[in-house]
């Protein structure tokens, strides 16, 4: 389940915002999501695995991710795929900033 446009019923990357310099931050929205937002350059795709402050338990979302991202060029990427196991981590080929969203399951 990949894919690599920006999906308008979720997000769109105009609504990406930065804040360059600051460390990464957890948000819980009113859809049910948790959002990872990324405003330290990374080239990896990113795992709740491991981050503190996620504000629910990890074993509540869902096994599907959305990750938006924008890099330094201007242009943008997205892609829904499933964060546990050996993709959960695996690299962009440049760096990125954005967001990484989650659906809370069971709450």
């Amino acid at each position: 389940m990949k894919e690599a446009t920006t999906s308008p019923e979720t997000s769109s990357t105009e609504e990406i915002h930065f804040n360059f310099g600051l460390e990464d931050t957890w948000e819980k929205n009113d859809k049910g999501q948790v959002v990872r937002i990324h405003n330290m350059p990374r080239r990896t795709r990113f795992s709740p695995i491991g981050v503190p402050g996620c504000p629910v338990d990890i074993r509540n979302l869902g096994v599907e991710r959305t990750t938006f991202a924008k890099f330094s060029s201007g242009e943008t990427w997205c892609e829904k795929d499933f964060w546990p196991g050996t993709r959960g981590y695996t690299a962009l080929d440049r760096p990125w900033t954005g967001k990484t969203i989650f659906e809370v399951q069971g709450m």
